[in-house]
């Protein structure tokens, strides 16, 4: 009796263990339509925010067949929440495939408000002064909070109501950021073959805008490397590689982009100085 309960519980382990490797390989995903964040797993939950199609979401687990708990943003400037499975994407293929929408505040450039770490005032300032206009909407909670993408990856929220004039208009995306397949260069293997580049090359001067001069290999080791992948609709077998080496001060000591199919890559773009 206990050997067949042994076996039984094996067998319960082996199959809950399939199942978390399967549903790993989706632990990020992608609204495919204009997709609620919910404060719980059923259909009269409160809505917290409302996402643009193409927004990125970090699944944490699956609620059950219908719900799945996901976090929308960075740390520091992000939602949790509840989505419907059937407002999401899983699959990369898919996900790239998807008509990615891009939203923007339509302000004066200069316009600056609060940046906060969560859709409430009493919540930790990110930015003082941010300006909006310059920056991608993640998605809306009707006339009072914006969910904003700086250029440099960082999420937060703004309060509607510090803005004059606000609103925000959407246009198909040009590029978004992409998930490299197991077929394509990983963000360390991106990070690699710069660094490679970089102290291989007997002049600098397209990476560093240092004519004559050869890549000082512990300042290179020194700094923190930066990875953004991006994909374009218009050129859907490769993806675009922006590496930068920044350094403890905080400037960008040398990196370069870089066109890839696969792990075949297609050209070298300007370096970032």
């Amino acid at each position: 009796m206990w050997k067949r309960m042994a076996a039984a519980l094996l067998i319960a382990l082996l199959g809950l263990a399939f199942c978390a490797q399967g549903y790993a390989q989706e632990m990020h995903a992608a609204t495919q339509n204009r997709a609620p964040l919910l404060d719980a797993p059923r259909e009269d939950a409160h809505e917290l925010m409302r996402y643009y199609i193409g927004v990125r979401v970090e699944v944490v687990r699956e609620v059950d067949e219908q719900y799945v708990q996901v976090n929308v943003g960075q740390p520091g400037g992000s939602l949790m929440g509840y989505m419907r499975k059937a407002d999401l994407a899983f699959e990369e293929e898919t996900i790239r495939a998807l008509p990615v929408e891009d939203a923007r505040c339509e302000l004066q450039e200069e316009q600056t408000c609060k940046l906060y770490a969560y859709p409430d005032e009493r919540s930790n300032v990110i930015d003082p002064a941010c300006m909006p206009a310059v920056h991608r909407v993640l998605g809306m909670l009707d006339s009072t909070w914006i969910h904003l993408q700086l250029y440099d990856g960082r999420t937060g929220f703004i309060n509607r109501a510090d803005l004059s004039g606000e609103q925000v208009t959407v246009a198909q995306a040009i590029y978004f950021p992409a998930i490299p397949t197991d077929e394509e260069f990983s963000a360390e293997e991106a990070t690699a073959y710069v660094r490679s580049v970089l102290l291989e090359s007997e002049n600098v001067d397209d990476y560093m805008g240092k004519s004559g001069e050869k890549m000082d290999e512990a300042k290179l080791d020194a700094c923190v490397p930066e990875v953004e992948i991006l994909y374009y609709p218009e050129n859907p077998d490769c993806l675009e590689y922006v590496v930068s080496f920044r350094s403890a001060e905080g400037y960008i000591y040398a990196g370069f982009s870089f066109t890839a199919r696969g792990r075949d890559v297609l050209k070298i773009h300007a370096g970032n100085g």
